[in-house]
């Protein structure tokens, strides 16, 4: 029986979520700085990291949840990279 008390988010795809970020700091060191979209309050880093955040929500009944992650060892979010 798998460990259900690690958290979903820290089994299988958080690695490969986080690597986003390097690869984002690398573009922006190559392409300058992008510009802040009006009226929107944020820098482009704050978007990233909030489009990130967004990309990572989802809502699955808790059996749904279960059920796959004991089938396949991993979050039903990462079917969808």
């Amino acid at each position: 029986m798998k460990d259900l008390t690690t958290p979903m988010s820290s089994v299988g795809f958080t690695a490969d979520g986080w690597s986003r970020v390097p690869a984002y700091q690398k573009l922006v060191k190559e392409k300058g700085e992008e510009k802040t979209l009006s009226g929107l309050g944020l820098n482009p880093e704050q978007v990233f990291f909030l489009s990130f955040a967004q990309a990572q929500c989802v809502n699955y009944k808790q059996s749904i949840l279960v059920n796959h992650y004991y089938k396949t060892g991993k979050s039903p979010a990462a079917r969808f990279r």
